[in-house]
């Protein structure tokens, strides 16, 4: 249970063996992962991801620290929340890209009176992956596979936790 409902183990401050000695180890890759994917996303140039990633590599660091004396319900719940909601916009991205990749252009030109303006959006589909394309580019689409991998990872080793501490 990730919902905190009272006064369990982790709510009075009190890490199990188990979570301390085999979990933890889990939660500093889980924690790794973050980070590489957080400079990964500078590479790639999506800097909000970038931050995202950054801020969850805080979190579970200042939770595993100090033998995951900081490991709180109220932290697994927050993690948990914002982990789940991460990997909903990450699934909704890699599903929408399957096809192929678009980009957009649209130009604007003046009509042949005064009052018309055309407008011309070109919509370009490229492959998943493509070389001609570049290294941001690559690893961008890259991102978009290792990304709710690790959102699903997060989410399960927070139900695992929660479910061990109770």
């Amino acid at each position: 249970m990730v919902i905190p409902m009272g006064p369990g183990m982790l709510a009075q401050g009190v890490v199990p063996d188990v979570l301390r000695e085999k979990y933890a180890k889990l939660w500093w890759t889980l924690g790794g992962l973050c980070l590489v994917i957080a400079v990964l996303e500078v590479v790639g140039r999506d800097f909000i991801a970038m931050l995202f990633y950054g801020m969850m590599t805080g979190i579970m660091w200042y939770m595993v620290k100090d033998q995951c004396k900081n490991m709180t319900m109220y932290c697994l719940l927050v993690t948990g929340l914002v982990g789940s909601i991460q990997a909903v916009f990450d699934l909704l991205r890699l599903l929408t890209s399957m096809g192929g990749r678009r980009t957009s252009s649209t130009a604007i030109k003046p009509g042949s009176t005064s009052d018309t303006t055309t407008y011309t959006t070109e919509v370009t589909v490229h492959p998943f992956f493509d070389q001609d394309l570049g290294l941001a580019y690559n690893v961008q689409s890259t991102l978009i596979i290792a990304c709710p991998i690790a959102s699903s990872f997060a989410i399960h080793y927070i139900c695992l936790d929660s479910a061990i501490c109770q």
